[in-house]
């Protein structure tokens, strides 16, 4: 299951981190081949269909670690980013210890939490 990162306010940017492993070592962390911010799909509200430009980049190996990585959202890069949403994020069609990996990598929403 993926985490919840936070409400956060509306145009701001969210990090979401996310870790990759061997298949044959759950211990053992390894790189994603051929992540690239098309990858990244963030999907509002539930909605079968992602935002077509989600404003996401990526950072892969963060801090030269292998396995540890980032996907970026810069919610003020579209207007389907508004308050009082939730947002899925996932990442799709990547290789990780070469396999295929579809996965849902996190969760947010823009100031749709009660204060």
């Amino acid at each position: 299951m993926a985490s919840y990162f936070g409400d956060i306010p509306e145009d701001q940017t969210i990090r979401i981190p996310f870790n990759t492993f061997s298949s044959d070592d759950p211990a053992a962390s390894v790189t994603i081949t051929d992540l690239v911010a098309a990858d990244v799909n963030v999907h509002k509200d539930g909605a079968t269909a992602p935002i077509t430009t989600d404003g996401a980049t990526v950072s892969l190996n963060h801090n030269s670690t292998t396995g540890k990585h980032y996907a970026i959202i810069d919610t003020s890069a579209h207007a389907d980013y508004s308050t009082g949403s939730d947002y899925d994020v996932s990442i799709i069609g990547v290789t990780v210890d070469g396999g295929t990996l579809n996965s849902w990598i996190g969760s947010f929403s823009i100031e749709n939490r009660g204060m």
